[in-house]
């Protein structure tokens, strides 16, 4: 068997200690923002499962599930290729966890009114009257293997994202605001395209 390589002799003075102490602080505190983000985020899917008309047993049993067991990691990959895993809330909105990260995703109209359409099945479509998506702008692309943890894509985000992006529009382009995120979406990754054509407003 080789020998195994000697160990690296540990800094006992002053300035090693100052040094470590340092980096425990830096990994505390990068801890501390991710649990405050994802609290903040936990109150946004309560206020609006509240909007939504949701009742006290709902609001029980969010209490009762721990932020762990609410964690989506999404990993966002840029058109340069650099990527970011980052954590979001079940309940919470690809566009909201983006924003919550400061990924640049753009989003003026933050997913417009209440939805104009649900689709409940490929043959059944809901219409809920509200106003949907406005702006078309937060386009991401997602990989066809995590096409079936999606949901329905309506004729209105569709084509929204066709006029928009013309030619970078594909199979795999989906509005951030319209995804809502699911435990089953952790690991997840979603392209980031670049920004829109300038001249389509």
């Amino acid at each position: 068997l080789p020998p195994s390589p000697a160990r690296r002799p540990r800094d006992l003075s002053r300035g090693g200690k100052a040094q470590r102490a340092a980096g425990r602080g830096r990994r505390r505190q990068r801890r501390g923002g991710d649990i405050a983000a994802l609290a903040l985020g936990m109150l946004r899917v309560l206020q609006r499962g509240l909007a939504r008309g949701a009742g006290l047993p709902a609001l029980r049993v969010a209490r009762l599930s721990t932020v762990e067991s609410q964690t989506v990691r999404i990993t966002f990959v840029d058109h340069d290729g650099n990527r970011a895993t980052v954590p979001g809330l079940v309940g919470m909105s690809l566009l909201e966890v983006a924003q919550m990260h400061k990924i640049e995703i753009e989003g003026p109209c933050d997913g417009g009114g209440a939805p104009s359409q649900v689709v409940r099945t490929p043959d059944w479509i809901e219409e809920t009257y509200g106003e949907g998506p406005e702006c078309f702008i937060c386009h991401v692309q997602i990989p066809s293997q995590f096409s079936g943890l999606l949901p329905y894509e309506t004729a209105l985000e569709r084509n929204g994202l066709a006029y928009v992006w013309g030619d970078e529009h594909t199979t795999s382009s989906r509005l951030a605001c319209m995804i809502e995120l699911t435990k089953a979406m952790d690991g997840m990754t979603v392209y980031v395209p670049a920004s829109p054509p300038v001249d389509v407003f």
